[in-house]
């Protein structure tokens, strides 16, 4: 193989800039066929982006040869079918996150592409993002690592959109959107185990994760907190590192940012790259792999560890009724 041939599955907001460019833009990638539950939207993105053709369903473009690989960009309590049907297909899947609204599904999926023995990868992609490269450098200027603190809180009052139902986001913003963050901590200090979670639920109008709390190990047994407050008085993003080397803090959701270093030698501010199309790193290590000259680092199993701790979440909640 010389060129991996996408399909795509929806054509939301995800697809304009951080996802969907990139499966026309990577090396060896040629993006082929694009569908949507409304068709005519598919044909105005076809139309607006110059690449791919419009295929009238998904079971058309299931089965069509041509396509290696198909990149899931539907909500979440979509996930589980589309995919089921791609391993049947026997083709190789990109999913957003989170994987599903229930992590047994993930387990059913996990089940159909070994059987099936196609790839799945999701769509982590902070794991591949060139700020996510820079701040691994600057974790070896203050190793060993002793302790991750992160604070993230979100001033929306109102979740906008599918993302505001849990039905369909499958929880909270922890859930749906948060998770990013976990699995950074997952990639940058992991993998993550022996963790404890707890949530809560103050706002009564909401059924969801309201506040969440972390305590994990990493590797060599670096202790990792993390505390999310949504609705709250005002946004914060930190994640400060501890190590004997010194301190570095950074945002941890954000894509791009500034990061502090301080050494012996005094303070640093580092200018953390930014990128146009933020999955676009992570898609070329997934052509890579599939053309055998590379490896993706965002995976299923990889991603069913983070999948697991932010649905743990929503298992406490469940379990005081709401």
């Amino acid at each position: 193989m010389e060129k991996i041939r996408w399909g795509m599955i929806g054509c939301g907001d995800v697809t304009e800039r951080k996802n969907g460019p990139g499966l026309y833009k990577c090396r060896g990638s040629e993006l082929f066929g694009v569908t949507n539950r409304t068709i005519a939207k598919a044909h105005d993105w076809v139309k607006r982006h110059g690449h791919g053709t419009v295929f009238p369903g998904v079971a058309e473009l299931l089965a069509c040869p041509d396509i290696d690989i198909v990149y899931i960009a539907t909500t979440p309590d979509t996930h589980k079918e589309l995919a089921l049907r791609c391993a049947a297909a026997g083709k190789h899947c990109y999913l957003e996150k989170p994987i599903a609204p229930d992590y047994k599904d993930a387990e059913e999926l996990q089940r159909a592409f070994t059987a099936a023995g196609k790839k799945i990868f999701v769509a982590h992609y902070r794991r591949a993002l060139p700020k996510t490269l820079k701040i691994q450098e600057l974790l070896k200027r203050i190793a060993p690592v002793r302790s991750v603190r992160v604070i993230r809180r979100d001033a929306q009052k109102i979740i906008p959109g599918w993302r505001g139902s849990a039905a369909v986001a499958g929880g909270g913003i922890f859930f749906e959107t948060d998770v990013h963050l976990v699995d950074l901590l997952d990639f940058l200090f992991g993998p993550l185990h022996g963790w404890k979670v707890d949530a809560l639920n103050y706002n009564s109008s909401r059924p969801d994760e309201d506040s969440a709390a972390l305590i994990a190990r990493g590797r060599d047994d670096v202790l990792i907190s993390g505390l999310w407050e949504y609705g709250a008085f005002k946004a914060q993003d930190t994640c400060e590192v501890s190590g004997d080397g010194g301190l570095l803090s950074f945002p941890g959701l954000g894509t791009g940012g500034r990061a502090l270093l301080e050494t012996v030698a005094g303070i640093e501010e580092i200018t953390l790259p930014e990128v146009e199309h933020v999955g676009m790193p992570l898609e070329q290590t997934i052509v890579d792999e599939l053309l055998v000259r590379g490896t993706c680092p965002s995976t299923l199993e990889s991603a069913m560890r983070t999948l697991r701790i932010c649905w743990d979440a929503r298992q406490v909640l469940n379990m005081e009724g709401l």
